[in-house]
Order: structure tokens, then C-alpha cells, then sequence
């Protein structure tokens, strides 16, 4: 079995399950032992009316969201408009992505990875990205977990931050940054007993 992790992160437009509507996605899909990086895809998604909270409109203003959407509209193929991807499309998008990479690469299990993922970004990409997330395994991989687990012993765990934050892509390589940091002990030992042998 060859196993790899799917670094995914969603920017939507509100925290509720039932109404929550995806603006941006972003993945970096790695290897199992090193998270060497594979490859990555981003999209932006288009999302119906809705009324946003305050707070999300503010945070995707100072992020640089909606100016990012914005010009990926209006610069289009030979300078004409064009709209954002439909969800279907977004689907299909990374479903082709993903599936290339694991023909390419001998893969047959893949785990989705970064912060608290299975609370919220699993969830709605099983709703909205059906073809997709049959590429991934059930079990994901919680950085966040790791991060509880460091501070649990140390009182000076580094803060990773990449700009712009509560973006797609710059979210997923914070949360890759710090599953390499993280980990980073035990791949300098020579087996996992001998990193036990070190901590007990």
C-alpha cells in the first residue's frame, strides 16, 4: 500500500454547515513518510446571493479575497470577463488532479490533512465535491493534534504563518509547515522505539 496526505483548506463564506458556501479551495498532495510535496491545485468557486456576516466580509476584505476573485474575473483569456467556476467544475477539477497524481505515482491511499479538518472542510467537501473525495481514504490526518500534543510538553511551540492567512493556499502550506516541524523528532531517530526510548 502506498499511502500520501492531501493538504486541503476551504475559505467559504460562513461556519455553518447548512448554509456555508465555498469561495476558494486549495490542496498540496504529499508523500506518506517525508510530506515531500507532489503537486497542489487552487480554485476559485462561485457561490450564490447570500447574506455574510460582518465579521467573514471583513476578514476576506484584509485577506485580499475578494480582490483576488475579483481580477481572476475580469482577466480572463485574451482580457475578456469570465465567470467563477461552478461547483460541478471546481469537482471535476480536482478529481482529474488528484486522480492523475495517483496513477503517476502508485498511490492507493490518501489521507486528507490539515487543521481540525474533519469538524468542518470534510464535511462540506463531501457535499460538494462528491468525485473528488472518493479519491480519499476515511481517515484524516489532524495537524492540529499535533500542534496540542507539542504544547502539551513544550512552552515555546513556534506560531507558522503564512500570508496572506485564512487563504486557501497560504492555510495549507502553514499546516504542512507545521506537520514537518512536528515531526521532524521522530524522523531523526532511526525507529519509532528508539524516539520512545528518547521522551520516557
Amino acid at each position: 500500500m502506498t499511502r500520501a496526505f492531501c493538504f486541503l483548506d476551504l475559505e467559504t463564506t460562513g461556519l455553518n454547515l447548512q448554509t456555508a458556501q465555498i469561495l476558494e479551495v486549495a490542496c498540496i498532495l504529499t508523500d506518506f513518510h517525508g510530506l515531500n510535496e507532489f503537486g497542489n491545485v487552487h480554485s476559485y468557486v462561485h457561490y450564490e446571493d447570500v447574506t455574510f456576516d460582518p465579521f467573514i466580509v471583513n476578514m476576506h476584505t484584509e485577506n485580499g479575497l475578494w480582490d483576488a476573485m475579483n481580477n481572476w474575473m475580469l482577466n480572463g483569456e485574451k482580457g475578456n470577463a469570465r465567470p467563477l467556476p461552478q461547483i460541478s467544475y471546481v469537482d471535476t477539477l480536482l478529481a482529474d488532479w488528484i486522480g492523475n497524481l495517483k496513477a503517476v505515482y502508485n498511490l492507493d491511499h490518501i489521507e486528507m490533512a490539515g487543521s481540525t479538518i474533519g469538524q468542518f472542510d470534510m464535511q462540506l467537501c463531501n457535499r460538494d465535491f462528491p468525485h473528488f473525495m472518493k479519491h480519499l481514504h476515511h481517515r484524516v490526518f489532524d495537524v492540529r493534534s499535533l500542534k496540542t500534543l507539542a504544547e502539551m510538553t513544550h512552552n515555546d511551540v513556534p506560531e507558522i504563518i503564512v500570508e496572506p492567512k485564512h487563504r486557501a493556499m497560504s492555510d495549507c502550506q502553514s499546516e504542512l509547515k507545521y506537520a514537518r516541524q512536528f515531526l521532524r523528532p521522530m524522523w531523526e531517530t532511526s525507529s519509532y522505539a528508539e524516539h520512545v526510548e528518547k521522551i520516557l
